[in-house]
């Protein structure tokens, strides 16, 4: 069974915060997926060596909001 673990974050770009949660990845899951900030489309790592980073977005910033 794989181990997990929950944190807060905070998008380097436009500062919105998010809950993020590591699984640890087994050797047959592999991503090379690109996730987005919802709050400004800025980069956000999907793994963290061998965990895989699942993203909850908490609060969102004015600083960086995209138009939709």
């Amino acid at each position: 069974m794989s181990e997990s673990s929950s944190s807060l974050f905070n998008c380097p770009a436009c500062g919105a915060e998010y809950k993020v949660v590591r699984m640890e990845a087994t050797s047959s899951e592999t991503t090379d997926e690109e996730l987005q900030c919802r709050n400004c489309g800025g980069a956000l790592d999907a793994r963290d060596g061998n965990f895989i980073l699942k993203y909850f977005l908490v609060k969102t910033s004015k600083k960086g909001r995209r138009k939709r």
